[in-house]
């Protein structure tokens, strides 16, 4: 599902898994930057507004 923010022009997509659980949430405008989100709302990726990355975190499992 995509959401459009009008006067501002943010989008915002909601991306889920196969069991419908949210997977990540992504939020994008002309002047800041895209922002994706994993489920727990931590930031998974960063790009600037010409798609350059800024910051990346994988997903590692936890040590035990």
């Amino acid at each position: 599902m995509t959401l459009r923010c009008p006067p501002h022009d943010i989008e915002v997509s909601f991306l889920y898994d196969d069991l419908s659980r949210l997977n990540e949430i992504r939020c994008r405008n002309q002047t800041v930057h895209h922002l994706a989100y994993d489920g727990l709302g931590r930031v998974v990726q960063e790009e600037d507004a010409d798609g350059n990355l800024r910051h990346s975190s994988t997903r590692t499992p936890h040590a035990g």
